[in-house]
């Protein structure tokens, strides 16, 4: 998908490792005005202090944090995976089914 197509999408940045971080960094930079939103496993207290602080600085990026964090794949358009984030998670691969 190229990135002018990503205008009238809500994204989804799973992970918030230094990857997720840039990408997110990046879509923001590009799409000022998209629906973004960052999910992880790790609760807000429990990410890096760079992640703690990209969300602190713009706190229109949706948390999807914790336990559940898988739980919000269906909620968006597109999904950007980080690298750290196993291709075999079953939440995963059904957001994959279904074109996301």
């Amino acid at each position: 998908m190229k990135l002018s197509q990503l205008h009238n999408k809500s994204l989804l940045v799973l992970g918030l490792g230094l990857e997720g971080c840039s990408a997110l960094r990046f879509l923001r930079s590009q799409l000022p005005q998209a629906r973004l939103a960052a999910a992880d496993k790790n609760s807000l207290e429990q990410l890096s202090a760079p992640a703690r602080e990209l969300l602190a600085e713009d706190p229109r990026i949706e948390r999807r944090l914790g336990p559940d964090y898988l739980a919000a794949l269906d909620d968006y358009d597109v999904i950007v995976k980080s690298p750290g984030i196993p291709v075999i998670l079953p939440q995963y691969q059904e957001a994959l089914r279904a074109g996301r």
